[in-house]
């Protein structure tokens, strides 16, 4: 069973890293990294702030709320962030944005409490909402 698990993850970051690497070819690894970083928060940031006040019958909002499900589904499943995994597996040195991470929410990359609950609230968050709607 764990060694299905670990071959499920390592497919993930490897089909991302080739994905990534692939799109942002004209750039060195480290800014590869870099942007895939940027992405990374961009999309829970931006995500959620446009789930908040897009339209309620808004496919969008269906479609975030199984995002982050499956972001936390996949977090707890690994015990880590697959999106991280990626930004490692194209450089092995962090780049500005997981510095910053890093210093606000620490280094640790494997079982990141930090991560878990944001992950965590958001999906019981997005669920909640769309459970109210009419």
């Amino acid at each position: 069973m764990v060694n299905i698990v670990q071959q499920i993850e390592q497919s993930f970051i490897l089909l991302g890293a080739i994905l990534f690497k692939t799109i942002f070819f004209f750039l060195e690894d480290l800014h590869q990294s870099f942007m895939v970083s940027f992405l990374h928060y961009a999309i829970f940031i931006v995500g959620f702030y446009y789930f908040i006040f897009a339209d309620r019958k808004s496919t969008y909002r269906s479609w975030f709320f199984a995002f982050v499900a499956f972001s936390m589904s996949c977090y707890f499943l690994f015990n880590k962030c697959i999106l991280t995994q990626i930004e490692f597996f194209i450089c092995p040195q962090q780049n500005k944005i997981q510095e910053t991470m890093s210093y606000f929410f620490g280094d640790q990359t494997i079982g990141n409490l930090s991560s878990k609950l944001v992950l965590t609230s958001m999906a019981i968050v997005t669920g909640i909402i769309l459970l109210h709607d009419p």
